[in-house]
């Protein structure tokens, strides 16, 4: 649905598909649940999200978002889970299904969007970098407004590094430290990387217990996963948060919190079931 919603605005617009305005949610919101659908579900119903084809649709609409630090690595994760699953088939399907795809991908690139969005996102802000023509990168002001962020933040951590400032007044701290440039921080309320967040919000003790309660968790759905696919999703949860939390701020949004808690919380849920009911299945 996510997906179908982000193409049709995104074809009737033209314009980046988002939550509220914010494209970046929307795709880490999109990119949960695209990998949430490759979860292997026995006997599932028909209509079920359940298997790889709902990963591609997935980043359909993570496409139209345009928002690099998904894009970067939910190709990478659909590309692992089709391996995946077509190398259960014969050879021949897989021939078959390669062949397919290789000219999906080749109309996407060059008749569909996918061209144009590697060519906005990706291939500008590498040009800049091998040239430093900053007239080819038509995004760099967000690369400055970065820059200029975590400039302040490193100033302002080394200040208070043990319990921060407070999630309140941080980036006018921050901005303190900029001189001139501290215009360019009005009106954000984070600073787009989830540990320089976290640093200041509560310093480095309260980012060890962030990473302390994530961990265990995560540990623990590992552990007691009842199957490597189980397994390969929780890789997948993994790298997208890394990805999105280097640039983004996960934990600053109710909607990507609300996705967050519930692939956690359904893993969990699942876990339990497990356990309760063990001893009758050992029985059975």
């Amino acid at each position: 649905m996510a997906a179908a919603f982000a193409l049709i605005v995104s074809l009737y617009s033209g314009a980046r598909v988002g939550v509220g305005g914010n494209q970046a949610v929307f795709a880490f919101v999109a990119a949960i649940g695209a990998i949430s659908a490759t979860l292997p579900i026995h006997n599932a119903p028909r209509f079920l999200p359940n298997g790889p084809q709902w990963l591609a649709l997935g980043l359909l609409g993570v496409m139209v978002s345009e928002t690099r630090a998904v894009l970067a690595v939910l190709p990478l994760i659909l590309a692992v889970e089709i391996i995946a699953y077509v190398r259960k088939l014969s050879w021949q399907k897989q021939i078959g299904i390669y062949t397919v795809l290789a000219a999906f991908m080749a109309a996407m690139l060059v008749v569909g969007p996918a061209g144009k969005i590697i060519e906005t996102r990706f291939t500008s802000m590498i040009n800049y970098y091998e040239t430093g023509d900053a007239t080819v990168w038509s995004d760099k002001v967000s690369a400055d407004i970065r820059m200029a962020m975590w400039r302040g933040a490193y100033e302002t951590i080394k200040e208070y590094p043990l319990t921060g400032v407070g999630s309140l007044h941080k980036v006018e701290i921050v901005q303190s430290h900029l001189g001139e440039e501290r215009a360019l921080l009005d009106g954000f309320i984070h600073l787009h990387n989830v540990v320089v967040d976290e640093l200041l919000n509560s310093g480095i003790i309260g980012l060890f217990l962030l990473l302390a309660s994530f961990l265990s968790i995560f540990f623990q759905l590992w552990k007691t996963a009842p199957d490597c696919g189980t397994k390969r999703v929780l890789s997948y949860f993994a790298l997208v948060m890394i990805a999105y939390g280097m640039l983004h701020a996960p934990l600053a949004h109710e909607a990507s919190i609300a996705s967050i808690m519930l692939f956690l919380g359904v893993l969990n849920a699942a876990r339990v079931k497990r356990i309760i009911y063990k001893p009758h299945l050992n029985a059975a």
